[in-house]
């Protein structure tokens, strides 16, 4: 991933299944969709994105948007 692909992140708070909440930086890939994945069962809407700062090869996931917050940019 570029720096600059990396940089135009944005930026979310976001509580997984766990009830563990933190702040990430993601890239949308497809714009959201009502639908459910093996980590979200339940029909809803759903975000495919890469987490940039997961682990190489584990960015991508499907975030639950019910359970995120968009922040602002980071200055």
């Amino acid at each position: 991933m570029s720096k600059d692909a990396a940089a135009n992140a944005m930026r979310i708070r976001y509580t997984d299944q766990h009830g563990q909440t933190a702040v990430r930086r993601i890239l949308p890939i497809d714009a959201p969709y009502l639908g459910s994945a093996p980590e979200h069962p339940e029909t809803q809407w759903l975000l495919r994105a890469i987490d940039v700062e997961a682990p190489v090869g584990a960015g991508e996931r499907v975030f639950a948007m019910a359970r995120m917050a968009v922040l602002p940019p980071s200055a």
